[in-house]
């Protein structure tokens, strides 16, 4: 006897990518204190790294940019790998990259247009089918109008190293050197 099953949920993964800029120009010292604490942060306690987050927002002026991401071929790929038992990469996100290049998301990309800086994660957690990474920019990192971003697995502080998970257009903002910024990524893996 022959059952047809019918699948009609599909699994998409969505990210939705929020920036903040903070004006440091006429910030008080605390928050040039808490630029320097964050500026080398890795993999520290989220729950601190959202506290001095937001006492950095108390103390400067800040604009706050959000926009999606498309998850590419390669990152994809890479993950379908790591399930059918494919170690040639760990499969775990551990820099991010932002860029000044502007042609069109494709699904074939594998690095950025024209990467400007790239840091390593300061936070991350998964909560269910949630994954939040955050990134900090510090005012020293760069200065120049990003116009994408991407997520990286298995990179190293060199530019295009490791795989690209997601890149997404950002409609450009400018970041000063006067400026630092964070970048939180919610990655979302729904049956749709």
């Amino acid at each position: 006897m022959n059952k047809n099953c019918n699948l009609n949920s599909k699994e998409s993964i969505k990210g939705l990518i929020t920036v903040t800029n903070y004006d440091l120009m006429h910030a008080p010292a605390r928050a040039h204190e808490i630029n320097k604490l964050l500026e080398k942060a890795t993999g520290i306690d989220s729950n601190l790294y959202k506290e001095l987050c937001e006492e950095l927002a108390t103390l400067c002026s800040t604009s706050k940019y959000t926009f999606s991401n498309r998850v590419l071929l390669a990152g994809r790929s890479m993950q379908a790998g790591r399930l059918g038992g494919d170690t040639t990469y760990t499969g775990i996100i551990n820099y991010g990259a932002v860029g000044n290049g502007s042609t069109a998301v494709s699904d074939s990309d594998v690095d950025l247009d024209n990467e400007i800086s790239r840091k390593q994660y300061a936070t991350r957690s998964v909560s269910g089918d949630e994954l939040t990474i955050d990134f900090y920019f510090s005012k020293a990192d760069f200065n120049d109008t990003v116009e994408e971003f991407g997520l990286v697995v298995d990179g190293t502080a060199t530019t295009d190293s490791g795989i690209l998970f997601n890149r997404a257009l950002t409609g450009g903002w400018t970041k000063s050197s006067l400026e630092a910024m964070t970048v939180s990524i919610v990655i979302s893996i729904d049956a749709v």
